[in-house]
């Protein structure tokens, strides 16, 4: 007769994932990149007189910056942006099931 009381465990401890290298940057990026500003802020706060001569070029920078972002977006991204900013505009909430059908139609893997 087998003994149920006590049972053989076997240890599933599983190993984390192997991340590729692309992985590995995109997390180190996510994690480091939010810290930086954060350490950027309270230096300018902390310090204020050190980050004045930079003050001119905040417009550029923040123009290369805004342009860059657009660069990225597509058509679908610009019409759904359209169609939410149209129904803001005129006081409605905006249709999801309008955007779920315009999306689906525009998807790629569909």
């Amino acid at each position: 007769m087998v003994d149920m009381s006590t049972s053989d465990s076997v240890s599933t401890q599983s190993s984390p994932p192997t991340l590729s290298s692309e992985d590995r940057s995109a997390r180190i990026a996510v994690t480091v990149f939010p810290l930086l500003i954060l350490a950027a802020f309270a230096a300018a706060m902390i310090t204020p007189a050190a980050f004045k001569p930079l003050a001119p070029g905040v417009h550029w920078a923040l123009g290369v910056i805004m342009f860059g972002m657009g660069l990225t977006l597509t058509l679908l991204v610009d019409a759904l942006s359209l169609v939410g900013l149209v129904q803001t505009l005129r006081g409605l909430q905006t249709p999801l099931p309008l955007i779920w059908r315009i999306t689906k139609s525009f998807h790629p893997f569909t």
